[in-house]
């Protein structure tokens, strides 16, 4: 009965049909979501769903993956869901897109020690660059796995300086590296990439160089702040 009463009371404030807003609720049950914090997954998926335009079963399947990956608990996925969400309306990428590129990237994106904010911001400028999502994902996957194996490829010198960049912070290892890429003459760059990368990754990651802008623009949006520190993307699927 207190769940009806709770599903009916959000058909005021969300445009969904109870029944709709009911399948969200039972599969954050199927997802082991305690009671008390049922309501509140439906509010937020429920939001994703009208503001990134997927459906409801998507969007609930969609973060219920990424709070698995990125060991996020379920009733802060919202942040996530801000965060997509602004980086869609200050960008060329749909929020879809992004919540598809994030969970083809999620474990090794982890591993190279982004934040799932930070991934998103990564996901968001490759498709702001023309990459598809599934694209992007290959090619974030790629080109992280390359650079966290970077002594096994025989990079030359500076291996262990990355690896240990990469280790103490992972997003301003990358920007680094690509802005050293950046800063070889035009005709040496793609070279440096097929070395690096091998030809499979180094056309997307050449996009990255090119689009430096755009990926600090993506970076950038993500750490602006309102009143009090806030976070100013927080609330944007409201």
């Amino acid at each position: 009965k207190e769940m009806e009463q709770d599903i009916l009371r959000l058909t005021r404030t969300i445009p969904m049909a109870g029944s709709e807003l009911a399948k969200i609720a039972a599969s954050g049950g199927q997802l082991g979501i305690a009671r008390k914090d049922i309501s509140s997954f439906t509010e937020t998926i429920a939001k994703m769903s009208v503001a990134f335009d997927m459906s409801a079963e998507q969007a609930g399947e969609s973060m219920a993956k990424l709070a698995n990956v990125y060991q996020i608990p379920i009733t802060q996925i919202g942040k996530l869901g801000d965060a997509i969400n602004h980086l869609s309306n200050s960008s060329p990428a749909k929020a879809s897109e992004i919540v598809n590129a994030l969970g083809r990237v999620g474990g090794v994106a982890k591993q190279f020690g982004l934040t799932e904010l930070q991934t998103a911001s990564l996901s968001s400028a490759f498709i702001a660059l023309g990459r598809t999502p599934e694209v992007a994902g290959t090619a974030i996957n790629g080109m992280l796995t390359k650079l966290m194996t970077a002594d096994k490829e025989g990079m030359g010198t500076d291996s262990k300086a990355l690896k240990k960049a990469i280790a103490e912070n992972g997003e301003q290892a990358l920007i680094d590296f690509l802005k050293q890429i950046e800063k070889l003459p035009k005709e040496n760059q793609m070279g440096a990439l097929v070395d690096l990368f091998g030809l499979e990754y180094a056309d997307d990651v050449a996009a990255l160089v090119g689009g430096l802008d755009t990926y600090k623009k993506s970076i950038e949006e993500l750490k602006k702040t309102g009143k009090g520190g806030t976070p100013e993307f927080m609330g944007s699927m409201e």
